[in-house]
């Protein structure tokens, strides 16, 4: 495993880091009517929780005000319950207000039949998730084909090994719902495992230090080890966090990037929270940004699997010599530490070149079996 990143410890007399994030986040960053400020404070609450975290009486200060109108907000904003429920019970568990809110906030949410408004399986997976967590039980949620569907989902790794984003985190937080969080075992296939391997393989050349720590916490979880490249790819990117004050209206940054990175440290017992964020970031809307990406050879091997056309080939003993000889010597240097990382790589490269289903169309067709347009 690569060597501990020791991150700079704040003196005595100053706030700790995880305090002046969640003060920032909990404050400053975005107005508390905004679905941005629920999402942030879902998040870093979540991960905190996640990490073994504790909470000081400066984030209850920061947080207990808020969570106070949260009945009301609720009522006026059913449609955002999952964040509503998601910071409560995080609160609950962290001590920064006392148990019972979450219990009757999810009998609420249940019984006003919120969880059945949810097109999307993956958040009715996080509704059942946070229900259950709740304390009602497996099928608060209803909907008894779920599971079957999310393993139909999760047990096609060709869809992971070609860039989709939302797929790629859909794959992840599923892993973290079945879970529930690292606290038992998903169940995953040989199937689900290939294609998270696959959802790493093209993070790491996409070089997407956000997904890739997500992919490895979600490995872990699933009882597996993340490959020693690329926990040494997103400890790099940690350790160039940068951190500023923004004035007007904030955008959205790398933030929740940087929570990510430091949920993979605790999740393999390393330290984390310990940025050299500014003092001031208490005061103001603090932004964070990560280092640039640099070679994202993914997108190299796409313009040349592209220019191959039809004869581009998905056997990566035969595609391997052309391809890297093509590359920047950069984006060539990923590929191979890829390659190295993953052992399954050649499967990932031959879904990635998606080359074994050629599709001519029906024009191609027609004119090969001697018609043409009438």
């Amino acid at each position: 495993m690569a060597s501990i990143l020791t991150f700079p410890r704040r003196s005595a007399g100053r706030l700790r880091a995880d305090e002046t994030l969640l003060a920032a986040v909990a404050g400053r960053r975005w107005p508390v009517d905004s679905v941005f400020w629920l999402k942030e404070c879902a998040e870093i609450l979540s991960v905190l929780q996640a990490s073994g975290g504790a909470a000081t009486p400066a984030m209850t200060a920061a947080l207990a005000p808020h969570l106070a109108a949260f009945p009301d907000r609720l009522a006026f904003f059913p449609q955002y319950y999952r964040f509503f429920l998601a910071i409560q019970l995080s609160a609950e568990a962290l001590d920064i207000v006392p148990e019972g809110g979450a219990r009757a906030m999810a009998a609420w949410i249940r019984d006003g039949g919120w969880t059945e408004a949810e097109l999307s399986d993956m958040h009715r997976a996080e509704a059942r998730h946070l229900l259950r967590r709740a304390g009602l039980g497996e099928d608060a949620a209803g909907d008894p084909g779920l599971t079957a569907r999310l393993r139909r989902f999760l047990d096609r790794p060709a869809t992971f090994a070609v860039p989709n984003l939302k797929a790629a985190y859909e794959l992840t937080h599923l892993v973290f719902y079945l879970s529930d969080y690292g606290r038992r075992d998903p169940g995953l296939s040989a199937e689900a495992l290939a294609g998270l391997r696959h959802a790493g393989t093209l993070a790491f050349l996409d070089r997407n230090a956000d997904l890739l720590a997500e992919v490895c916490v979600a490995l872990v979880q699933a009882g597996r080890a993340a490959p020693d490249a690329w926990v040494d790819f997103v400890t790099g990117v940690a350790a160039g966090f940068s951190f500023g004050l923004h004035s007007g209206s904030m955008v959205q940054d790398d933030l929740h990037c940087l929570l990510v990175c430091d949920w993979l440290f605790a999740t393999l017992d390393r330290p984390g929270f310990r940025y050299r964020i500014p003092a001031s970031a208490g005061d103001g809307a603090l932004s964070v940004h990560a280092p640039p990406r640099g070679a994202q050879p993914a997108r190299e091997l796409s313009v040349l699997l592209m220019r191959g056309g039809p004869g581009r080939s998905g056997d990566w003993s035969r595609a391997r010599g052309p391809l890297l000889a093509g590359l920047t010597p950069a984006a060539r240097d990923v590929v191979l530490r890829a390659e190295a990382a993953d052992e399954g790589f050649a499967d990932f490269y031959a879904a990635f070149a998606r080359a074994a289903r050629p599709f001519a169309g029906p024009g191609r067709a027609g004119a090969a079996a001697g018609a043409g347009p009438r």
